[in-house]
């Protein structure tokens, strides 16, 4: 991603709707762009991924999240993945319109409106999808769970709480089985949830 469009992003991120300094969404969205370059080398494609696209829907994805109180929210805590999408495009045009090529703007909107369905056309869009997938399992699953449980004002009660109803319901099982494009980011996210449930099992929280 070029510099110019980085800092312009990092400047909408770097504070949330409020005005408050925050580092949140910037750490986020570098998080992100590094595991997109990590997957990216493991999976298999017939063609060159176009990463930098990748890049900016990667940041591009963190602008509805400045905005907590308007994001639709599931009751396990999961995000709507087509409504940040919407959101995302929405305000993609709204701050960066003007900084884009046309033609860029017009692939990064068709990926962002791609990445959230059942069966993504794109590579990029499959693999953008599972990225953010694999996000949620884990303990960096756990801690983003945690800070958007804390931005509604809920306290680490609610986040254990919310950690057990998903394994009551089975909620990961059916993730793993149904939300995934690639098997290698399929067995990093079971992995994953494997450690976070031993760790959880361990622990002695009431």
């Amino acid at each position: 991603m070029q510099t110019k469009l980085q800092q312009r992003f990092e400047r909408l991120l770097q504070q949330d709707d409020s005005g408050r300094p925050s580092r949140r969404l910037i750490e986020d969205a570098e998080r992100l762009v590094r595991l997109i370059h990590d997957l990216a080398r493991r999976v298999e494609s017939s063609r060159p991924l176009d990463l930098s696209l990748m890049e900016l829907a990667a940041y591009a994805i963190q602008l509805p999240l400045r905005q907590t109180d308007h994001l639709a929210v599931g009751k396990l805590g999961q995000i709507n993945r087509r409504r940040l999408a919407e959101q995302a495009i929405e305000q993609l045009f709204r701050w960066m319109g003007s900084d884009l090529h046309e033609q860029v703007l017009e692939k990064l909107v068709q990926l962002l409106g791609d990445f959230h369905e059942k069966s993504p056309v794109t590579v990029e869009a499959r693999l953008l999808s599972d990225v953010l997938n694999l996000e949620d399992f884990g303990l960096t699953g756990l801690l983003s769970f945690a800070c958007r449980a804390g931005l509604h004002g809920q306290g680490i009660t609610t986040v254990l709480e919310g950690a057990r109803k998903r394994e009551q319901y089975g909620y990961w099982e059916v993730r793993l089985r149904e939300d995934f494009h690639f098997p290698v980011v399929r067995d990093l996210a079971k992995q994953r949830h494997i450690e976070l449930r031993e760790w959880l099992q361990r622990s002695d929280w009431p």
